[in-house]
């Protein structure tokens, strides 16, 4: 869910416009978790990108969130660039922030966003279709989201591959490879009632 922008550049990871193709960051991967719980969702994204220039380049990348009757704005939110391994700042916007990214010549970098958002009507939405924008599919994808063992999920908009179980949580495992979505992922769930006798 990176969008780029190439005034430096944008991303959802998701271009706004292009300079040269060899100048286009490229957006290869991403690992995406997310915890259900609470009233609140976390996400722990992870975007592994590639800068095939051979020279540095600073890239402007806007990075949106689902708000609307169903989803806040988050209400933390931070961002980490590896290997460098420190924090970023951001701008924040009305429906995401923007984030500005370095890159030394045919660099590869994984960037960290971790965000926390109250849920109002036990559904998440996480944003994939603006991979579109980046004009290739992911070479891989996965997704692992994990819902209390008292919640039951009614609708996930794309189909799992494993369910574990760990403590007090049921785990759903999606994986995807040369993945070009064509909607969000999209969660909703119910609180599961004791049955009485």
């Amino acid at each position: 869910m990176l969008k780029q922008f190439l005034y430096p550049l944008s991303f959802i990871l998701c271009p706004l416009s292009i300079l040269l193709p060899a100048q286009n960051i490229q957006f290869q991967g991403e690992q995406i978790e997310i915890i259900i719980g609470d009233d609140q969702a976390q996400v722990i994204g992870t975007y592994y990108l590639f800068n095939p220039a051979s020279f540095p380049v600073s890239r402007t990348l806007y990075y949106p969130f689902v708000v609307d009757q169903r989803l806040e704005y988050p209400d933390s939110i931070s961002a980490s660039l590896s290997p460098a391994d420190h924090s970023l700042s951001y701008r924040p916007d009305s429906n995401g922030i923007f984030l500005s990214v370095p890159f030394l010549p045919e660099q590869s970098i994984t960037l960290t966003v971790f965000y926390s958002q109250k849920t109002l009507s036990n559904q998440f939405e996480y944003i994939l279709t603006t991979t579109r924008e980046w004009h290739r599919p992911l070479q891989f994808a996965d997704y692992l989201i994990q819902i209390p063992k008292d919640s039951e999920v009614t609708y996930l908009s794309l189909d799992y591959q494993e369910i574990k179980y760990q403590g007090n949580y049921k785990i759903y495992y999606i994986r995807r490879s040369d993945f070009m979505p064509s909607e969000n992922l999209k969660i909703f769930w119910k609180e599961k009632k004791d049955e009485t006798f």
